[in-house]
């Protein structure tokens, strides 16, 4: 019986309600970075373009930089990598209080994405690992959840912009990424490290090229999903940018 399988409940409460949480901060600065574009814009001297290629650099720089991401994962451990990918980010949100340039906002752009390339690999690892596996539906749904929370509070961003200014904003942005960081690092205990096992299975099963560990199938099917699951969400964005624009009206000839 593995660690995971035997997990008592109220670690698994601990574990998923840290994983849920860490999931939620990465998608508020998703948001954040974006929304703090916008709030910036006319003082920084930034343009409707520049915001878009900033975005595009973060989100480029996190989704090239994954698959790495998740080999760092695997080499150096979930845990450490999540805490780094959660400090990293925040640092990268608090700087946006001293950025008054397209090139200082490119850096902080880099900088945040890398540190959000790490959530989902590390996310993933640590749920399977320390999770009983009768529970880690529940994980996962929690986990999705908390991602869509996180998307929903970016916006308060603009009320604190409007209570104490931006720079105030970036700052307090930052806090809860740090708090969180310092959290996962330090429920040492309660994280199982999913190399363990893999160790195990693989000197069971004898090694085991890089590229055959991509043409797996539960690794394909997981592609499946998530391609569909992006498919799904940016359907969604876009229905509801749709049904908010006004419809043009007709005349008469």
């Amino acid at each position: 019986m593995t660690l995971a399988a035997a997990a008592p409940l109220n670690r698994d409460v601990r574990v998923i309600s840290l994983i849920g949480v860490a999931h939620g901060i990465s998608h508020f600065y998703q948001l954040v970075f974006i929304t703090m574009l916008l709030i910036v814009r006319q003082e920084a001297g930034l343009s409707f373009t520049d915001v878009g290629i900033l975005g595009s650099i973060f989100y480029g720089t996190s989704g090239l930089c994954q698959t790495a991401a998740g080999f760092a994962v695997d080499r150096f451990g979930a845990r450490p990598i999540l805490a780094a990918g959660l400090a990293v980010t925040a640092i990268g949100i608090a700087l946006i209080a001293l950025a008054h340039s397209f090139v200082f906002f490119a850096v902080i752009a880099v900088v945040t994405g890398l540190g959000n390339c790490v959530f989902h690999p590390a996310d993933f690892a640590l749920l399977n690992s320390s999770v009983n596996q009768k529970r880690l539906g529940r994980a996962f749904s929690i986990h999705g959840l908390g991602g869509s929370l996180g998307w929903a509070a970016a916006p308060a961003l603009y009320f604190l912009d409007a209570a104490i200014g931006w720079v105030g904003a970036a700052l307090i942005a930052a806090v809860p990424g740090i708090v969180l960081a310092v959290a996962v690092w330090g429920h040492r205990s309660y994280f199982v490290d999913h190399r363990a096992e893999v160790r195990h299975a693989a000197a069971a099963a004898g090694a085991k090229s890089t590229l055959t560990i991509f043409t797996q199938l539960p690794i394909l099917i997981c592609l499946v999903y998530f391609v569909l699951l992006a498919i799904n969400t940016v359907g969604i964005q876009h229905g509801s940018r749709c049904s908010t624009r006004p419809k043009a009206t007709l005349r008469s000839a």
